[in-house]
């Protein structure tokens, strides 16, 4: 079976100086021309449809998940358009999607919209094309198609899904081969070789990682922002803010929820990402390693609140009230740079990440108890964990600590918590980069923690 996603835009918009407004404006402004607002009886005259100018979409495509088992009668996807890395916030409503199969229109069992981002759960008979067209934006109809008006549409190729669920009566839950795992992720197996992390096959953007030392190499994909809800699943995007309130376990089964080889990030691929950060120039304020202070980007810099990213990766600086700049204090820079050019987000402050490591509680690094410690006052690592798996022994070499914005270590009390929390929050005033905390059983949960998933063909990463 071959699902076929096709949007045919006709949106009434608000352009002005390069911005989009979605349909839910009260009024309509395309160059000088202004309409009534779009509040008409059933009786009135039919208002007029303006098409979107193509130049507001340009560069935008559409984002679809594979489509998904969501129980014995129903499959589920969703889908947004992004445009430079954000999805776009289009007012859709249930009204305006149509599911076919060819002449026959099926049924909808459930529709949600989050800020632009659809999920769309049905029942499609197997075996057949499958065609989800919208047909209108925020209730408002779309004209015919013209040359004005673009269409988006992304083949899922399903022919796979549908041999699992050839079954009378299927279930949920099916076994999962090495070999299914990369076509799940839209990888052949040359391209999962080589890891190629722009076709992950989920909405947002993923990073390629990848670090090479005298003993092995590592290669992973990682999501380029922190972890924000998208209906339920954790998605890599710059829009919203992080997900927060949700304890480890809880991560940990978000991230595994969106196919085989995703987890929650393990303090090693933690360190590696880390490790490589520090070693570069690009991420110190005085534009040599070790000249000035490690980039700490929103750690205890007025904002009291996390906050979202930009899809401009060149504007990474903010104010107390997240407004995002291309200019500012160079200290609080949200992105760093990794040797591949990339750019990632919030790897340092905004919010604290879970990682998916434990330690033994009545075994940590010493000193212990309610407090920070620099790591060059550390007694010594312990048998759950060694000082060099918080902080690079190059780093210790070079006795940096506070000064160099570095971070500190939060063990908590002796026999209480564990679990391996990275990275800092925006209250964290004297934290930096490669601050740990392992206070926290895997069931808590607070405002200032959110998580970031990773994907990698290795089971020892």
């Amino acid at each position: 079976m071959r699902i076929f996603f096709t949007f045919y835009f006709g949106i009434l918009v608000s352009c002005s100086s390069g911005e989009f407004r979605n349909a839910a404006s009260s009024s309509i402004k395309i160059g000088n021309e202004q309409n009534a607002e779009a509040e008409v009886a059933e009786e009135d005259a039919e208002e007029e449809i303006t098409a979107l100018p193509p130049a507001v979409i340009s560069g935008s495509y559409l984002v679809c998940n594979d489509i998904q088992q969501h129980s014995e009668t129903a499959v589920k996807t969703s889908c947004f358009l992004e445009k430079d890395g954000q999805a776009l916030k289009l007012d859709f409503q249930e009204s305006d999607i149509e599911v076919h199969n060819r002449q026959d229109q099926l049924n909808i069992i459930e529709f949600e919209n989050i800020d632009g981002i659809i999920t769309i759960i049905f029942s499609p008979p197997l075996n057949a094309d499958i065609n989800i067209s919208i047909v209108a934006v925020g209730g408002v109809p779309i004209p015919s198609k013209d040359e004005n008006q673009p269409t988006f549409s992304k083949n899922i190729d399903t022919s796979e899904f549908d041999a699992e669920h050839q079954e009378e009566s299927p279930t949920p839950e099916t076994e999962v081969t090495a070999d299914e795992s990369e076509d799940d992720i839209d990888l052949t197996p040359t391209e999962a070789k080589e890891l190629d992390c722009s076709r992950i096959g989920l909405p947002g953007h993923w990073l390629k990682f990848e670090a090479t030392s005298l003993d092995a190499s590592v290669a992973f994909c990682i999501m380029k922002y922190e972890a924000k809800n998208n209906v339920g699943y954790p998605a890599s995007l710059a829009i919203g803010t992080p997900w927060i309130n949700i304890n480890q376990e809880e991560a940990g089964r978000a991230c595994e929820s969106l196919g085989e080889g995703f987890k929650l990030i393990s303090n090693q691929q933690w360190m590696s990402v880390a490790s490589q950060i520090a070693g570069l120039d690009a991420n110190w304020s005085g534009g040599i390693v070790g000249n000035g202070n490690l980039i700490k980007g929103n750690t205890g810099a007025g904002t009291n609140q996390a906050c979202e990213a930009d899809r401009d990766d060149s504007r990474a600086y903010f104010d107390d009230e997240c407004y995002t700049f291309e200019d500012g204090n160079i200290s609080y820079r949200r992105t760093h740079a990794l040797a591949s050019g990339e750019l990632i987000w919030d790897f340092s402050g905004n919010v604290w990440e879970w990682t998916s490591t434990a330690v033994d509680p009545n075994d940590k690094p010493l000193p212990t108890g309610n407090n920070y410690v620099e790591y060059i006052d550390l007694e010594g690592g312990s048998a759950s964990m060694l000082i060099t798996e918080l902080i690079p022994q190059f780093v210790l070499d070079s006795s940096w600590g506070a000064a160099q914005s570095i971070g500190r270590y939060y063990p908590g009390l002796p026999g209480l918590g564990g679990i391996l929390r990275r990275g800092a929050s925006f209250t964290s005033f004297s934290e930096g980069l490669f601050s740990a905390r392992l206070d926290d059983e895997p069931t808590d949960l607070n405002a200032e923690t959110g998580f970031r998933c990773v994907f990698s063909l290795s089971e020892n990463l």
